[in-house]
């Protein structure tokens, strides 16, 4: 999968996934789901990178811990409930019903 990312976003050079292959980012199964999820997992910029796909309407892959599955599930509670629950959301609490840490 190629990324294309500015290449002005000073978060780029901090990111666990620096030397990763990035297929695995672009996830085929469940497993390398949870696998892209690990390396995201305590990666200091996971919200800039996150802030990043969804500002630029990524449709795949796994993008600061969050699956295509993860990041609709956001959108919908961040229509329903507001700006505090995607808050609540992406700290892992649970909010309207579902959690940052769900696995595909």
């Amino acid at each position: 999968m190629e990324r294309f990312i500015d290449p002005g976003s000073e978060w780029l050079d901090r990111k666990n996934c620096h030397n990763t292959q990035m297929d695995l980012f672009d996830p085929i199964c469940d497993e390398d789901v949870k696998a892209a999820k690990a390396i995201c997992r305590d990666c200091e910029v996971r919200q800039e990178c996150l802030a990043y796909a969804i500002t630029h309407r990524e449709r795949r892959g796994v993008w600061g811990g969050m699956s295509e599955r993860d990041r609709r599930a956001l959108a919908k509670v961040n229509a329903r409930l507001g700006s505090i629950a995607c808050i609540d959301y992406l700290s892992g609490r649970p909010h309207g019903g579902v959690t940052s840490d769900s696995d595909e």
